[in-house]
C-alpha cells in the first residue's frame, strides 16, 4: 500500500522532462485507489486500473478470507464440505470453459506446445 501511496502521489515529483508529469503517474489512480485497499481491484477492467500487477495480490487476499468457509466445513461435516469443494472445482473450470468459449481463446497445453516452440525458435533467429 506504500508503493500505491507514492505512485499516486509522489512519483510525478521523482523525474524530469517535457512529458514527464503526464506520463509520471496515472490518472486512474487517484479515483480507484480504495479499490486496491479492499482488495477487489481485481473486479474491475484492466483499462480502469492503476497498477496492473497488483490483480494477484487481490486473487489471494480473496482466497485467504474465503478458505475457512472451506476448511471448517470440511473440520465439521466433512460430506457437506467435500461437496462444497467438489462444486467450487467444478464452477472454476465450468467458468474456465466458458470465458475461453466465449472470448475464442486459444486452449494451450503442453501436449500442443511444440506447436508454437517452431514459431518460437523462427522469432528468436
Amino acid at each position: 500500500m506504500i508503493v500505491l501511496g507514492f505512485y499516486t502521489t509522489l512519483l510525478c515529483y521523482t523525474g524530469s522532462g517535457p512529458i514527464w508529469p503526464e506520463y509520471a503517474t496515472n490518472p486512474v489512480c487517484k479515483e480507484n485507489w480504495w479499490r486496491y485497499l479492499l482488495y477487489i481491484n481485481n473486479f474491475e477492467l484492466s483499462v480502469k486500473s492503476c497498477m496492473l500487477w497488483c490483480w494477484h495480490l487481490a486473487a489471494e487476499m480473496q482466497v485467504y478470507v474465503l478458505s475457512p468457509i472451506f476448511l471448517l466445513s470440511l473440520l465439521r461435516w466433512q460430506r457437506f464440505g467435500y461437496c462444497l469443494a467438489s462444486i467450487t472445482i467444478f464452477l472454476s473450470g465450468l467458468s474456465c470453459f466458458l470465458i475461453t468459449t466465449e472470448y475464442n481463446l486459444i486452449y494451450c497445453s503442453f501436449v500442443q506446445l511444440d506447436l508454437y516452440i517452431g514459431d518460437l525458435e523462427s522469432f528468436l533467429d
